[in-house]
Formats: C-alpha cells, sequence, structure tokens
C-alpha cells in the first residue's frame, strides 16, 4: 500500500514497502505528464506488491496552477533539468534513511512525459544512478515491466 510522504518537507510524494523482513530492491516511480493520478499509484502497488520499495515523487510540486486541469491534460507543467536533479538527488536521500531499501538495487521506472528521467536521457538519471549506485537498474526495470503487463 502506498501512504502519503513529503521528501525534504517540500515535494509531495508516495512511499510502499512490502511485506517481509530484510533489504529489497527498490523502485522511484516517475508520474506522467497530469501528475500522479490513479495510473501512476495503480504501477506503484504492483511494484509493492511484486516486492518493490516503492516511491513516487511528485516532480510537479512547485506546480502552482490548476491541478485538476493538469490531471485532464488541459494544462502543463514543463520540468526544469536542474530542477529535476535536485528532487531525483532528494529522493535518494529520503530513501537512505529507509532500512528497507537495497541502496545497490534501485531502478527508476518513468510514464510517458517523464520516462526520459527513468531511461537515463536526462542528467537526473544520471545523477541518480551515481548517487545510488543503480548495477540493478535495467534488470529491476525489465523485470517490473514484464509485471506490470501482466
Amino acid at each position: 500500500m502506498l501512504t502519503p510522504i513529503k521528501i525534504e518537507n517540500r515535494m509531495n510524494g508516495f512511499l510502499g514497502t512490502p511485506a517481509g523482513s530484510g533489504k529489497k530492491p527498490t523502485v522511484i516511480h516517475l508520474h506522467e505528464r497530469y501528475g500522479i493520478v490513479q495510473h501512476t499509484t495503480d504501477l506503484g502497488e504492483k511494484f509493492v506488491r511484486q516486492g518493490y520499495v516503492t516511491i513516487v515523487p511528485d516532480l510537479f510540486s512547485r506546480f502552482t496552477g490548476d491541478r485538476d486541469k493538469l490531471a485532464k491534460g488541459d494544462d502543463r507543467c514543463d520540468l526544469d533539468d536542474a530542477e529535476v536533479l535536485k528532487d531525483i538527488d532528494a529522493v535518494v536521500e529520503h530513501l537512505r534513511a529507509i532500512p528497507e531499501v537495497d541502496m545497490s538495487r534501485i531502478a527508476i521506472s518513468g510514464a510517458a512525459s517523464c520516462s526520459g528521467v527513468a531511461t537515463g536521457r536526462s542528467r537526473a538519471a544520471r545523477s541518480a544512478a551515481r548517487s545510488s549506485a543503480l548495477a540493478e537498474r535495467h534488470r529491476s526495470i525489465a523485470r517490473a515491466r514484464a509485471t506490470t503487463a501482466t
């Protein structure tokens, strides 16, 4: 189950921790252009059910427009690479404080507009890779995608 969290007292998000003891692989799941909507949290829940600690940060926390319009696709929030970099670094630091997180096994997953961050086409993804030792990233994403396809 995903529960609401606050990252660095400035960014909203959700966190889910699977049952069981010990360190677990983790997924940083990024939302699409609509922000965090039901589809985003449904995918996050799937990751948790598959045994991943899952964090869903709201990269649009700075957005001051109409969130309902944004969720419907009637408004837009453009992301700045420098801000996304700062946000992903804050997410990684937040994860360091969670005992169940295995910092050597972190994947970034993204949908639509945030998929560039997740697939390493931005500075933010490269920073997260350096900060988190994402050695298992590609295998974890492939396993997670195979799981969410069902």
